[in-house]
């Protein structure tokens, strides 16, 4: 749960990527601040397999390292 109504229609959590000097940064809306924990992952590729299973690639991004991928995603908790 982030905090929002789970009934309300207009309540949504979104997240969105822009290009800042050449990185892509993550933001998300709304940021309940120190009331959740963000942590935004990044995949460098989501192909398959030969043997038909995806990569395990999902890894948590630094500042440093939020350069080298190509897909994102948010996971919001609890503190």
């Amino acid at each position: 749960m982030i905090g929002l109504e789970p009934t309300a229609a207009e309540a949504k959590f979104e997240a969105t990527i822009e290009m800042v000097g050449g990185v892509p940064t993550v933001t998300w809306s709304p940021d309940l601040g120190a009331e959740r924990v963000y942590l935004v992952y990044g995949c460098r590729s989501l192909l398959w397999g030969d043997e038909g299973v995806a990569p395990p690639c999902w890894e948590v991004l630094t500042e440093e390292s939020k350069g080298d991928y190509n897909f994102f995603k948010v996971a919001v908790e609890m503190p």
